[in-house]
């Protein structure tokens, strides 16, 4: 009991998940902010920027349904137009975030710009500055009681 006597015990526990739900939300459009940088860092490597994510598969022959982990290609949010300035469009899950009355889409310009106005992007989740458009986007679809 000696060794345990050395410790400096704590009732304190692991959280199995973010109970804020607005916390959640921020994470998620959070992580895929971060999977849009790696998509221009990849595609500047010209390679093609993938993640895992959990999808239930079903076996051709057997029909059983299982759930696996499947590589998943990272659908950009940015575009270029016809004169080559680059664009971003934040989504929330398949909705586009309306940034401001009518506009959904952000002015970047050359492509260097687009990690660090992700990273900015990424800033003002943090900070809170979109937690309305979020909270929007995610009643968008959900059951209506």
């Amino acid at each position: 009991m000696s060794i345990l006597n050395s410790l400096t015990l704590s009732t304190e526990t692991r959280a199995k998940t973010i109970t804020d739900p607005i916390a959640r939300k921020r994470e998620k459009l959070i992580i895929n902010l971060e999977r849009q940088i790696k998509a221009v860092e990849a595609e500047d490597k010209g390679e093609i920027s993938t993640f895992l994510a959990v999808r239930t598969v079903m076996h051709p022959e057997t029909k059983e349904r299982t759930r696996r982990d499947v590589s998943v290609k990272t659908r950009p949010w940015y575009f270029r137009d016809l004169n080559g300035a680059f664009y971003i469009v934040m989504k929330y899950g398949n909705k586009r975030l309306e940034l401001a009355k009518g506009k959904q889409s952000i002015i970047v310009g050359e492509r260097k710009k687009l990690i660090p106005t992700f990273e900015k992007l990424i800033e003002a989740v943090k900070a809170g500055e979109l937690d309305t458009l979020i909270k929007g986007a995610a009643k968008f679809g959900a059951a209506k009681k």
